[in-house]
């Protein structure tokens, strides 16, 4: 990087032995970024199930369009398969294909567990 903006390397080398490294009051240790990912992760999955409740509730369906169900549901389900489809086993050889679903089923498929 000092190189790009025509720092010498001697001028690094002295700042840093002067100064030493840099770490702003806001620096994170890996596991206080993590524990802080993690906590937001929760509270987000508390969230989207307190809106499901919400939003399952007859009464509450009662009183919405056909257009605005349909726009929920869609990004509901976005929202659900883009967070499936980011976990990962923690064994890659666990990893199974799924049989190719029947034309006459629609999709579907049975599960072989």
């Amino acid at each position: 990087m000092a190189e790009r903006i025509g720092l010498g390397y001697q001028t690094v080398r002295r700042w840093v032995a002067e100064d030493g490294p840099v770490h702003g009051a806001n620096a994170r240790t890996r596991e206080e970024l993590g524990a802080l990912v993690y906590d937001a992760v929760a509270e987000t999955l508390r969230s989207i199930t307190a809106r499901a409740r919400v939003t399952g509730d007859s009464n509450w369906i009662s009183q919405q369009s056909a257009s605005q169900l349909a726009e929920l549901a869609e990004t509901e389900w976005d929202r659900v398969i883009r967070m499936v489809a980011g976990f990962r086993p923690a064994d890659p050889d666990a990893v199974r294909e799924l049989p190719e679903p029947e034309s006459h089923r629609n999709g579907a498929v049975d599960s072989s567990d």
